[in-house]
């Protein structure tokens, strides 16, 4: 629920905020790695970056800058596709 929280704050930012730089890389957690994108949004009080992860089909955000956030969000997919038996 945090997750949907943070994500639905991040795209009412990001429809005030113009998209500044988009950075493609890898996130490497338990051993594997995950495609990212992250992207820098500027807005009238400042600048903040979001992170999102390709977890198998699955697209997560987390905070650019909170690593625990994107392990969080991994395990949370990752639990969340297997409890739907993908």
């Amino acid at each position: 629920m945090k997750h949907i929280l943070l994500g639905l704050s991040a795209l009412v930012l990001a429809a005030c905020a113009e998209t500044t730089t988009v950075n493609e890389g890898t996130f490497t957690f338990g051993g594997k790695s995950y495609r990212t994108t992250t992207q820098e949004f500027t807005t009238a009080t400042g600048t903040f970056q979001r992170r999102r992860i390709l977890v198998g089909a699955q697209r997560v955000s987390c905070s650019a800058t909170d690593d625990a956030d994107c392990v969080l969000a991994i395990i949370e997919a990752t639990k969340s596709s297997s409890d739907r038996g993908a």
